[in-house]
Parts: C-alpha cells; sequence; structure tokens
C-alpha cells in the first residue's frame, strides 16, 4: 500500500512494519512460552514445548525482526501510530517474561510507551485515536487482543 507522502506500507511480507506483523512476532512468542495465570497454574499457548528447538527458534526468528528493524531505521522504529506500536506486545512481553536481557529493547519499549501515554493522538472522549497510514477520525482503537 501507498500512502499520500509516499510512504510504501508492507503488510504482507517480513522486511515491513504494520500491526500484522505484531501479531506474527506475538504468535511466534506464544510458541516459546508458557504463561503464569494469577492461579499460578501453567499453560502453554501451543503443543511446542517452551525449551524446544522450535521454540528457541521462534523466539530468536522475532528478535532478528526487531535487530533488522533497529538496524534499519537507526533505532527510530516505523512512524509511530496505533498500529505500528503492534510489535511492541511481544518484545515487551519478553522482557517481561526474562526471555531477553537488553537495555536497548527496554529503552526502546519505554520510548514508545511514553508516546502511547502522552502523545498518541486521543478521540474527544479521549480513547486512543485509531490514526494509522490515513486518519479515522472519532474511530477508537480496540488493543484488548493484545492485553
Amino acid at each position: 500500500m501507498i500512502v499520500d507522502d509516499g510512504t510504501i506500507i508492507d503488510t504482507k511480507g517480513w522486511q515491513g512494519w504494520e500491526w500484522t506483523h505484531g501479531i506474527a512476532l506475538t504468535a511466534l512468542l506464544h510458541v516459546s512460552s508458557s504463561q503464569i495465570f494469577e492461579d499460578m497454574a501453567e499453560i502453554q499457548h501451543s503443543n511446542i514445548s517452551p525449551i524446544s528447538a522450535s521454540a528457541e527458534y521462534s523466539l530468536k526468528t522475532a528478535l532478528n525482526w526487531f535487530e533488522a528493524q533497529y538496524t534499519i531505521s537507526k533505532g527510530k522504529g516505523a512512524p509511530k501510530n496505533i498500529n505500528t506500536m503492534s510489535p511492541f506486545y511481544m518484545l515487551s512481553r519478553a522482557l517481561l517474561e526474562g526471555k531477553i536481557e537488553d537495555q536497548r529493547w527496554v529503552d526502546w519499549c519505554d520510548e514508545w510507551a511514553e508516546w502511547v501515554m502522552n502523545d498518541l493522538p486521543r478521540t474527544e472522549e479521549g480513547g486512543f485515536q485509531h490514526s494509522k497510514s490515513f486518519p479515522h477520525y472519532r474511530n477508537v482503537a480496540d488493543i484488548s487482543h493484545l492485553l
């Protein structure tokens, strides 16, 4: 997709940065994770053992995507909007789960979180404005699937 300023938005390939990449990255993390719920019961998101070579490969694939994007963008990431913040769910979860320890990723997540809290466009009611490659005024972004 080409937007008004000439930017090409790749929502299908692995080289781009959009909400679709966030979904794929989250799936890769789920393959490598077990999630602990309040009752402390361990639930795996897949039938693949979180300590298997396949799970390790899934996590490495996701982290390689972040490495490539960090390098390509010189540490800036994609232009910030409600959809391009989607990949940070995976990165923040990997940090919280202790799967990675890299201050660079902590700082990047913090930078985007500050943007969400302070600069992300809001609706009149204070919800997250669903601005993406082209604006959708008064359209609230539902990010509950990422929580």
